[in-house]
Formats: C-alpha cells, structure tokens, sequence
C-alpha cells in the first residue's frame, strides 16, 4: 500500500489511490476466472482415476483454514478515509503448511477494503488489506470476511468502530427564570467536528429549551436554556442524535435564586467612547436580597470594565463598560461569595450587548465578480467605516448605475449597513457587452459626500475554466511545499481555448490560528481544542480570520495595509500573499525561474496550462488561498475563475509522532481573530 500524500484539510488526510487495488468489476472478473478454472478442471480427463471431482487447486497449494490477525480491534470513526485497522490472513493447508499465492477475497459490512497485491498470500502466508471507515461516523461494530471462493474456505472477525461523541459543556447552575447557554459539540475520533447534524434537546424539568439544534461547519452548535420550568431542581438536558446511536446527558443546577442583569436589555446597541455603559445585576435568595457586600466577578469579551468584581449593596452590584472597538460583546457574571462565605459553583449569568460606531468617515466599494458573460450577477458590497476604521452601523447607503451600456440592473438601490459595517446589492448584467470597466456603480452614505465607485465589465463570449489538482504534495526544499494545479479552458461549445492567455494569480482569503498536538488514538498530529497561555486553559477551535485584504470583506487586494484594514489592530497586513506560482511541474520548480504572483500563460492544444503552487511548509493547514485564472475577450473585457483552497500538508508529516511537523502553532498565532498580538 502507498503512504499517504498529503494533508488537506483541518483535520484530513488523503491517501493517493494504489494502482493494485482492483475496483469491483476487477472482483468479480477475479471470481468469474476462478470459477471457470474450478469447471475446466472438473471436466477433464473423460472419466475413471483421470477426473478431477474433488475441491479445484490453487496456486501455491490447497486451502485448509484463514486465521484473521487485526492490528486493532478499534478503528476510530473519522470523515476524511484516515483512520485504519490493517486485517493479515494467515493461509495454511491440512498439514498446517503456510500457502504461498492463495488469492482470497477480503469484505467488510460498512467502511471500505483496500487489498494489498490485490488479495495474494505472499511468501509467508499472509495476505493484507486495510479497513477504512470511510466516512460513517456512526459507531458501531463491522464484520470482515476473508474467503477463497473457490474452495469455499472463509473465516470473519469483528471489528469495534468507535471515536464519534457528544460533548456538552455549560454554566454548573443558573437561577430561576434566567437563562444558560450550553455548547454542543459533535466530533469524530479525530477531534474533527461533524457538520449539519441534527440534534434532539429535551429538558427533565421542562426548562425551555429549542427541541432541536444543527451543528454548523466546526461541528459546533450553540442552545439557549431558560430555566423557566415548574420547579427549582436540578435540570438533566439530553441530547441525542438517533441516527448515530448518540447521546449525552448535562446535569444543570437551578435554583430559587434571582441572578440576572436588570439593566441594559439584552443585545442594546452601546456607542463607542467617550461613551459607557453601566451593568446591573440584581441577586436575590428566597425573594430577599443577599447579604450586603457579596462578590460578583466580571468578564467581557470585548471592551474594558472599570472592575473585575463588584460587592452588592441590597442586593445590586454594577459595573461600567466601555469600548473603543465595534462588535458584540459578551459579558458573564458569577457570585463568588455570600457576604463574607466564599461559594464554590456559585449562580452565573451572561449578557450579550453590541458596540457601535455611528459616525461614518469612509466608504469603500467593490464587486464581486467585477467581470460577466451577458445576464450574469455579481454582489456589490459597500463597507462603511468611522475615522479610527471601526465598521458602523445602521448607516444607510444609497446604490446608483452612474453608466451602463449592457442595460443592467440593481436588486435594491438603497441598504443599511449591518454589524460588520457593510450594505449590498446584486448587479444583474444587461444584453449588451461593453467596453473594459464600462459598468459603473457608485454608492453614497445617504445625507453625506461619502462616495466610491466600482467598475464592471459585461462580455459576451464565455470561456469556461475548469481548476483542479491531484493528491500529492512535493518538498521542493526542506522549507518550501507545491501543490500541482491544471487549468483547463474551453468554450461555449466544450471545444479547447487553445492559445487563449491565461492570467493566473494566487492570494490570500483566510487564515487560521490554532495549534497541532498529537492524537494518540489517531496516531498523529491533529488540530487541537485547548491549550494554554499564560498559565490558563483556552477552550476554542480553531479561529477563521479573514484576509485584511480581500474585498468582499472591505480590503483592495493592493498586497499593502491601507487605512481600515487592520482589522486586529496589531499594525500589519495578515495574511498577506504568501502562496505564489510557478510556471512549471512541480517536480522542476528548483530549477525554473523564480516564481511571482501573477503568470501570463498560453493554455496548450488542450486548452490547458500547468503550474506549480509554491509556499513555505510552516503556513501548511493555516492558510486557504485563492487561484483565480483570467482570460481577456472581446475587446478587453475579461472573464474569471476561482478555486480555493487550504495549503496542503506533508501527511508523512502528520502522521510522524515522534518530530514535529512545520507549523505546529500557526504562524498567526492561537488566540481569537481579534487579538493582534501573535500569540
């Protein structure tokens, strides 16, 4: 079997296909000869000591017993074909003789069997094949069964697939009438979260609670519990998934106690300062007030409060806070004492509010494809800002075609902008082509001079793009990793563009911070949920950060930082271009000229081009990119296509435990988005 080629996704490993490996029609072609050969035999010789009536001979001897050895009995359940369980047949005849070039026939009840030279004992016996769970992430038991067909000789072994779990995590207790919010957590045995799951919640106590939640791309979901049920008791909420055979119990304390903040409402809109806002929270005990000067500690999550803690005074404590960054806030209060008796697991409580910046500065104004075929769409997204670069709100913006030839149109003229600073419209192409950029749309902050343009193109003959690669991953040094890439243009009728040149061009769209750890049952490296920094433990997948300067989320891909985009603060440009291209295979990259981010090619007789993907082997699993191919037509226009994609990892080194893979912590760092800091 061939090792492993590449790691390409947050938790996956590819394995390139082996060429011994028959497909299913080869089987039964297999059998098909096998049974044929048992009849010829059985035909010959026209009868007395010369026919053969007795079980057919296979090559290397006859087949007496199969003993099955697993190398696990556990295969833990995963989603990308990684996970193993390498099953050995041992073949011997009635003497007890081992049997060389026996060719057995290996199955499974679910997963996949890969053979090793295709089912043949070798010299000593044995032959191998890997089961693979394939992508059911049920847990469950699989049967293997390794037979000669044509001797009727079988044997079976079972095999425990196991790793897909349920975990709930949450506030120990809340008061009565207050709300807790618990995280759901799906994953496989790899510690990959398993997407668009559906999972049932019910509460004992009849606690209001969504009767039902889907896990999002991270595996993840997140479920408001009001504990509004008849009595104070503790709450068990079970949730379950019926088609995995799952669930999972969380034991929720509730009690008579009022802990809540009375003031603001829940999600209030606060400016940023010079302004602030002061929390209150109200705790009571048996509808009384607690003692005077019991503690209550305070975190956010955004923003700076004046404490860290407050003591009550008839049963209030407060605290202000302020921001000077835009964003929702998440604020988490906890009792930490009764007067002067310290609590362990005291009642906590959560308020999310959103600050706001109200006072718009700039705009900025792309479109997304800025160049069509004739009756094409592209989304045009406008993204207002305030003089320190924060992204305003509730600002309206006001969408104009100040020049179209093409005849187009807009979905809506006006939008008001949302959280993240940015109003849209979709550009929907006319009948007519026109000159390069002769599309031209301007939006306007309703009531100011706050403007930009953008510009379009609308042609009218189409030339297709097909982006793909394979499943290798080359070292081209000891710091630098490609990834093959073919581009393969054609046109309006499925014909090859050949001679057609091509702009090929590779940036950054998204980053990722986290940290690989070793997985001991998966017996390799794999993006882990906690770790710790500064003596405390984070709890977090890994963090999804967009480029700072990719457009549909306000930046002009100038390959600089410009005024706005620091979007964390920390005074550079992230990602950055990293990625960049080489015309050539990768095997030649060493010795081809060196490679930029932009190649003018000519596809070949095919319609198609080759290129190399160069990148240091530390931003392998933390950085996805985007290879866009342009070509020009009619009169300068031009047409697009994209494909994105995660920078591949070396799967020998991911699944070498014993050193350290590049990029072990991502060059950006472990703490969230926001944080500029590295770490």
């Amino acid at each position: 079997m061939n090792s492993p080629a590449s790691f390409t996704d947050t938790d996956s490993l590819l394995f390139p296909g082996d060429g011994r490996v028959r497909e299913y029609v080869m089987k039964n072609f297999k059998l098909t000869i096998i049974g044929l050969l048992a009849l010829v035999l059985a035909s010959c010789g026209g009868g007395g000591g010369g026919t053969l009536t007795g079980t057919a001979v296979v090559p290397g001897g006859s087949i007496a017993s199969i003993q099955l050895v697993a190398s696990s009995s556990d295969l833990l359940t995963d989603q990308s074909n990684t996970n193993f369980v390498k099953i050995s047949a041992v073949v011997r005849d009635g003497n007890n003789n081992i049997v060389e070039g026996a060719d057995l026939l290996f199955s499974a009840t679910s997963g996949s069997i890969e053979e090793v030279d295709n089912g043949v004992t070798n010299a000593s016996g044995i032959a191998e094949a890997f089961l693979k769970s394939f992508g059911n992430i049920s847990n469950r038991t699989v049967t293997v069964t390794v037979s000669a067909p044509a001797q009727g000789v079988s044997n079976t072994i079972v095999i425990n697939v196991t790793g897909t779990r349920l975990e709930i995590t949450g506030p120990a207790n809340v008061a009565q009438g207050d709300n807790a919010t618990l995280t759901l957590s799906l994953l496989d045995g790899n510690d990959a979260g398993i997407a668009s799951q559906l999972i049932s919640l019910v509460s004992a106590n009849g606690n209001t609670i969504p009767a039902s939640a889907v896990t999002n791309a991270s595996g993840d979901v997140q479920v408001q519990l009001t504990a509004d049920g008849v009595n104070a008791a503790p709450d068990v909420i079970t949730a379950s998934i019926p088609t995995l055979n799952i669930s999972e119990t969380y034991t929720l304390a509730v009690s008579n106690d009022t802990f809540a903040f009375t003031s603001p409402a829940p999600n209030t809109e606060i400016l940023l300062v010079p302004a602030s806002q002061t929390l209150s929270l109200t705790w009571q005990q048996g509808g009384g007030a607690v003692p005077d000067g019991s503690t209550i500690e305070f975190t956010a999550d955004r923003g700076t409060l004046t404490a860290s803690s407050a003591t009550t005074t008839a049963g209030v404590a407060t605290v202000d806070i302020d921001s000077t960054f835009a964003g929702r806030s998440t604020i988490t209060a906890t009792g930490t004492s009764l007067g002067a008796v310290p609590l362990v697991d005291g009642p906590t409580t959560q308020l999310t509010i959103e600050f706001v910046a109200d006072t718009p500065d700039t705009l900025n104004l792309a479109a997304f494809p800025d160049n069509l075929i004739t009756g094409e769409q592209a989304t045009v997204t406008a993204v207002v800002r305030d003089a320190s670069g924060n992204r305003v709100k509730n600002v309206n913006v006001d969408f104009n075609i100040s020049a179209d030839p093409s005849g187009g149109g807009l979905t809506v003229s006006s939008d008001q902008t949302d959280s993240q600073g940015i109003a849209t419209t979709v550009y929907t192409a006319g009948n007519s082509t026109t000159q390069n950029g002769g599309v031209v749309i301007t939006a306007t902050v309703r009531g100011t001079a706050i403007t930009d343009t953008v510009n379009l193109t609308v042609s009218g003959r189409s030339i297709n793009f097909v982006i793909g690669t394979g499943n290798d991953v080359f070292e081209i040094s000891p710091t630098r990793f490609g990834v093959q890439y073919t581009v393969i243009a054609t046109d309006v009728t499925g014909a090859p563009a050949a001679g057609e040149e091509l702009r090929l061009t590779v940036r950054s769209w998204q980053y990722r911070k986290g940290q690989l750890t070793v997985n001991a049952a998966a017996d390799a490296w794999v993006k882990d949920r906690q770790y710790w920094i500064d003596n405390y433990m984070v709890d977090q997948t890994e963090d999804f950060c967009p480029d700072e300067d990719y457009i549909p989320t306000g930046g002009n891909e100038n390959g600089s930082l410009d005024f706005g985009e620091d979007d964390n603060g920390n005074g550079t440009l992230e990602a950055g271009n990293v990625a960049t291209i080489v015309a050539t295979d990768c095997d030649n990259v060493a010795a081809a000229d060196p490679g930029v981010a932009q190649q003018n090619l000519l596809t070949d007789a095919a319609g198609a081009v080759e290129v190399c993907v160069v990148y240091p082997q530390e931003y392998n699993l933390w950085l996805d990119v985007r290879l866009t191919a342009t070509v020009p037509i009619d009169g300068g226009t031009e047409n697009t296509e994209s494909r994105f994609f995660l920078l591949p990892a070396l799967a020998a080194d991911i699944t070498d435990v014993d050193a350290s893979p590049p990029g072990v912590v991502s060059p950006f760092g472990r703490r969230p988005c926001s944080d500029g800091s590295g770490l």
